[in-house]
């Protein structure tokens, strides 16, 4: 009967619209719903870091699949759609997390304010977490130097600066990664980059990688609906 009595108080209007997200059947996509004081109730629709998160977890099954077939212009695209879906998840948590605390709290403090406008996602984790988890130790993450890794990856898998490079060196961006085995290149000394990074194990490494943060990153910054 409880349910019966708020679902009559929910206006037509976002009835249709939850009715019309429904039919979507994105299956991960979460909704916030703000009853109204005194104006019709509204509806947040977030949770796409789990839809890219997925998708990354297919492209990385699709790699493993080509390498086993001997194909690896198809191994690298996969692999390439993973590490971007993998990275592109990680922004999305953070973003959505803004979002959502703006939802709930019905504006957005300075701090966040500035966090938000940061165009580098790195330091926004960085900024977020000083601010709602000083405790964590960014220094002594693994998870937080990976992700890192991941977003260097990711630049450079994106080729949104391409530069021409010798045959066995690295982007300088991505070379401190390989160096330290954060990326799990396949070995090739006499190959160009994209051969040893665009493998399989890059793409499992980049899902596990975005798996692993987006965890880590529910615990650390819990946001009540």
């Amino acid at each position: 009967m409880a349910r019966k009595a708020a679902s009559a108080d929910v206006s037509g209007s976002v009835e249709e619209a939850l009715r019309q997200l429904a039919a979507r059947e994105t299956g991960t996509v979460s909704l916030v719903f703000h009853p109204g004081q005194g104006t019709p109730p509204v509806v947040a629709v977030g949770g796409y870091d789990d839809v890219l998160l997925a998708e990354a977890a297919r492209s990385a099954v699709r790699a493993v699949e080509a390498f086993k077939a001997g194909d690896p212009p198809l191994e690298a695209g996969a692999t390439a759609s993973a590490v971007l879906c993998a990275a592109a998840a990680t922004e999305a948590r953070l973003s959505e997390w803004l979002a959502r605390f703006e939802f709930l709290n019905h504006g957005l403090p300075p701090e966040f304010q500035a966090i938000r406008d940061h165009t580098d996602a790195l330091r926004q984790w960085k900024a977020l977490l000083a601010v709602r988890a000083p405790a964590f130790k960014l220094g002594d993450s693994a998870a937080y130097a990976a992700l890192g890794c991941l977003g260097r990856t990711r630049d450079c898998v994106a080729h949104r600066n391409a530069r021409l490079a010798t045959l066995g060196t690295f982007p300088t961006k991505l070379a401190d990664c390989v160096r330290q085995k954060v990326v799990p290149t396949r070995g090739a000394p006499s190959a160009d980059w994209t051969s040893v990074v665009l493998v399989h194990e890059v793409a499992q490494w980049a899902h596990r990688t975005a798996h692993e943060w987006i965890t880590l990153s529910r615990e650390l910054l819990p946001l009540s609906c």
